[in-house]
């Protein structure tokens, strides 16, 4: 997995990856999460949920032309 692979290889690219999708890394608490295998799956919740923030705005815009 991709993700898998940035967190535990290139931890800047993961953060870079959180960033260019608008998800702060701040709501990931690296602190207390102790697994690698939360972590990825409390980032792949954030980077769902906020693509799909995204997609509804649109449509939200192109329901209001």
């Amino acid at each position: 997995m991709m993700l898998r692979g940035l967190l535990n290889d290139s931890f800047s690219d993961f953060v870079n990856l959180l960033y260019a999708v608008d998800v702060s890394e701040n709501k990931i608490r690296f602190d207390t999460v102790k697994k690698s295998e939360e972590i990825i799956e409390i980032a792949i919740g954030l980077l769902i949920k906020r693509e799909w923030d995204k997609v509804r705005f649109r449509n939200d815009m192109d329901t209001r032309d």
